[in-house]
């Protein structure tokens, strides 16, 4: 927009400076004049462009057949410390590395004509970035703070509800994208209502509510909401997280009239089989893991200190074929976040590896180093997969 009145001041200048030389010193050639240079630049222009069109063509082309051979991927690894530290936005494989090299090559060979096109390139590619960066800002960082989320909806709009009839206002955003996300539905509220919202998320102020259950996972979280909507109770799913927003516990509400009820089938687990005990949490969630790769569902749950892992009864067969085979678990890779360990675990499925994430030290509250862990079986293809991120 300010380049549009740059430009028709440029105009305006011009003609009140020719309507002086006309006017105050006779000069009756300066519109003319004025004209005609007109032409004659854009001509200049014209012949400028169609050149620079020839040459960016050409070394568009050379480093096109460069990327297809590996010669610019190559080259990029060699200088590729030497960028990490100019340009540490970047990852190592993107693709305005390979142009940001060809331009300072062309540029120490003094082939000028060659290094503005690659410029250019560079440019572009890093500006892809930008708007990235802009949108994911604009998504995220617009006003709001997020309190809660869940891969179901009833969940999420009972808990709005409860917060909307205490006068507090609030945002529902469904990610569109399926890739990567690790819930489809966000609840948001204005920043200056977030502590408003603390004896809710706390559960002190959900007084026609109860806590029935105590998750630690997404996914067996949304086991046990199925199991309870199944038999026609619903319920609201609350994360809490700690001062580094790594994920503590989930719990699971219901009202208190259905407390009883929900309690009761959560103990009894109809249809579902005690299929084995562990002595340690980690151990139960590799075992689930495994199972839910080959598309068995698995329910923990803790009973007197006892860790059980309880399938339907007509899986225990095929569940005991799979935990047969005793495949060994090693560690893929060791996090201090448990953000990056949830993104790469969700790579790693989308690819149908088997992965659980793992924390020695406290399995709970995934506190301390988090551990990734896939099937030794797949470790290197993860690696490699993990390696191109």
């Amino acid at each position: 927009m300010a380049l549009n009145y740059i430009w028709i001041a440029f105009f305006l200048i011009a003609f009140i400076v020719a309507l002086i030389r006309l006017i105050f010193f006779g000069d009756v050639d300066v519109f003319p004049n004025m004209v005609s240079s007109t032409f004659d630049m854009a001509k200049t222009g014209f012949e400028i462009s169609l050149g620079l069109t020839g040459v960016l063509t050409l070394w568009l082309g050379l480093m096109k057949i460069g990327e297809k051979g590996g010669v610019v991927k190559i080259f990029s690894k060699l200088i590729g410390p030497f960028f990490d530290k100019l340009f540490p936005e970047l990852k190592k494989d993107d693709p305005a590395i390979g142009a940001i090299m060809m331009n300072v090559a062309a540029n120490m060979l003094g082939l000028d004509n060659a290094a503005t096109p690659m410029g250019l390139k560079a440019m572009e590619e890093m500006q892809k970035n930008n708007e990235k960066k802009a949108r994911a800002l604009i998504d995220d960082f617009d006003g709001l703070t997020k309190i809660n989320s869940f891969v179901d909806l009833k969940p999420v709009l009972l808990f709005q509800k409860v917060l909307q009839n205490t006068g507090i206002k609030t945002i529902l955003k469904r990610k569109e994208s399926q890739k990567y996300i690790l819930d489809n539905y966000e609840l948001y509220v204005e920043n200056k209502d977030v502590e408003k919202t603390i004896p809710y998320l706390t559960g002190k102020e959900l007084k026609d509510w109860s806590r029935v259950l105590i998750c630690n996972k997404v996914r067996q979280t949304k086991y046990y909401v199925d199991l309870l909507a199944e038999n026609l109770i619903n319920t609201i799913v609350i994360k809490k997280k700690d001062s580094d927003y790594h994920l503590e516990t989930i719990s699971i509400y219901v009202k208190n009239d259905d407390s009883d009820k929900a309690k009761k089938y959560i103990s009894e687990l109809k249809n579902y089989k005690l299929f084995k005990e562990f002595d340690s949490l980690s151990k139960i969630e590799k075992a689930e893991e495994l199972l839910f790769s080959k598309k068995i569902k698995a329910l923990i749950k803790k009973d007197n200190g006892k860790i059980q892992l309880f399938v339907k009864e007509n899986d225990i067969e095929t569940a005991n074929k799979y935990l047969a085979e005793n495949k060994e678990w090693v560690v893929l890779k060791t996090y201090s976040d448990i953000a990056n360990a949830l993104f790469h675990k969700s790579i790693l499925e989308e690819a149908g590896i088997p992965s659980v994430i793992i924390n020695d030290k406290d399995t709970t509250f995934l506190l301390g180093e988090i551990e990734l862990y896939t099937e030794k079986d797949y470790l290197k293809k993860a690696q490699n997969l993990i390696a191109k991120l």
